[in-house]
């Protein structure tokens, strides 16, 4: 681990899908960010790292979709972040580590906690294009007298970060938000689209829409699945995506391009462990398909 992020961890009891790389050996630098301060609804989220590791040793981590296992990919876990005050630390604190751990050639895969730390993980890596899987927009000005949280952190980072955004499984929004995504020219694919277009022209679309980007950024909000695949998450709404629908989404985008990814909003205190396993089916799908195409050269 470089020199700079010795001392930011607290080590798990278990690491992730069992990982026993090391950093030096790593391509994917995985680490948790146990932060839920800002959650409004259903707090909890906190929980998510250490639950998720707990159930990663219970669970086939074989892909069909590219034959292979999460076990065969170099994967490193970092542990948890023990840096977490108040968001604008713990945005620092992520933006932190991401840049260090993309200077030494990894990829960074932050597993929350709450939204609100994808505004430092971009902030870092300066993507061309950033792709957040969500049911909600998550671009008000302000949320409840707060700037940043994880109602408003889209709103920052477009603000801030040069970087085409894409926002797919939306269906829970105001109209602030949906007037501010027009004027900064932000696309939004609905979770309505998706099931009008179909898989495949939806994932033939995101894919065009992204010919251009050199380099790519990823964000898995649990909540844009539909509760009922999902339920423990931190603010669930109706009509969502089913899994293999958003599984067949992000394997037509993550490729060798991606220089960073998160998953986040799990609420482990609302779950029967039904939500688990399909976070982690999305955690390691991801983490195999960025490797796939990274070794084909994609």
């Amino acid at each position: 681990m470089p020199t700079e992020l010795q001392g930011m961890f607290r080590q798990p009891p278990v690491s992730m899908f069992g990982s026993t790389c090391t950093f030096e050996e790593c391509h994917f630098a995985l680490f948790g960010v146990p932060f839920d301060g800002t959650s409004t609804y259903r707090r909890g989220s906190r929980y998510a790292p250490t639950e998720l590791r707990r159930v990663s040793e219970n669970v086939e981590t074989y892909s069909f979709r590219f034959r292979m296992a999460v076990e065969e990919i170099p994967l490193c876990d970092m542990g948890d972040l023990t840096r977490l005050g108040d968001a604008e630390e713990v945005v620092e604190a992520v933006s932190e580590v991401c840049r260090e751990v993309n200077q030494a050639g990894k990829v960074p895969v932050a597993v929350g906690g709450e939204h609100t730390l994808t505004f430092g993980a971009v902030s870092a890596l300066k993507p061309d294009a950033v792709v957040c899987m969500d049911a909600h927009m998550d671009m008000r000005d302000e949320y409840m007298g707060v700037k940043l949280s994880h109602a408003t952190f889209m709103r920052r980072l477009t603000e801030t970060v040069e970087a085409s955004v894409f926002m797919v499984g939306i269906r829970a929004v105001c109209r602030e938000e949906l007037e501010y995504a027009s004027e900064r020219g932000i696309q939004v694919v609905t979770s309505m689209d998706v099931r009008e277009m179909g898989v495949k022209k939806a994932s033939s679309k995101l894919l065009e829409t992204l010919s251009d980007a050199d380099s790519v950024y990823v964000s898995i909000d649990l909540d844009v699945l539909d509760p009922a695949y999902a339920p423990a998450v931190g603010n669930p709404e109706a009509e969502g995506l089913e899994t293999w629908v958003l599984l067949e989404l992000l394997s037509s985008i993550l490729d060798g391009r991606v220089v960073g990814l998160d998953l986040c909003e799990y609420a482990p205190p609302y779950d029967d462990g039904s939500t688990a396993v399909q976070a982690l089916k999305l955690l390691y799908e991801s983490l195999i398909a960025v490797e796939a195409g990274r070794c084909s050269g994609r």
